[in-house]
């Protein structure tokens, strides 16, 4: 399955409408790219739906852009 890009907006709006949802949007290896002002937030609802990812930070003309991966899907989540 190829890996696909999605925004921070994205994943919140699904995730208020069901966390459920992300679930089945996202696929291991896909990333979503975020700031720090966006960052915490992505973090807690990725756990919350119990995805395993990696950060990977990355300095860009003095702003810091943080690539996050999803890396692995909870047992629960992957049905």
């Amino acid at each position: 399955m190829e890996s696909k890009t999605h925004t921070v907006d994205e994943l919140r709006t699904l995730y208020i409408q069901s966390p459920v949802a992300i679930t089945q949007k996202v696929n291991i290896g896909d990333k979503i790219y975020t700031d720090n002002d966006w960052l915490e937030n992505l973090v807690l609802i990725l756990k919350k739906c119990g995805l395993a990812y990696k950060v990977e930070t990355h300095d860009l003309a003095g702003k810091s852009v943080h690539e996050v991966t999803i890396e692995e899907m909870a047992p629960k989540a992957r049905g």
